[in-house]
């Protein structure tokens, strides 16, 4: 079974913004457990349990980048970032 709310918000094609980002990445569902952050190679560059509607990404430089979401029901759903 597929829940409501990761379908809505995979329609809409947006998990996250503003995108680009500049040092904050703020998330549009509480749903979330926790984030990777990998580089165009795969290599992971950071992980975060979710505790807050919005996560630093101050460290990270400017680039391209693919956020994986992982939901509190166990989905994972991918999407790519811009850092500015």
């Amino acid at each position: 079974p597929c829940n409501l709310f990761v379908e809505e918000i995979a329609n809409d094609g947006v998990l996250f913004y503003p995108n680009p980002v500049g040092d904050f990445i703020h998330l549009k569902t509480s749903k979330i457990k926790f984030l990777k952050i990998f580089d165009n190679s795969g290599k992971l560059i950071l992980s975060a349990s979710i505790n807050s509607d919005k996560i630093s990404i101050s460290k990270l430089v400017t680039g391209n980048y693919i956020v994986e979401v992982h939901f509190e029901n166990g989905e994972v759903v991918r999407e790519n970032l811009v850092k500015m």
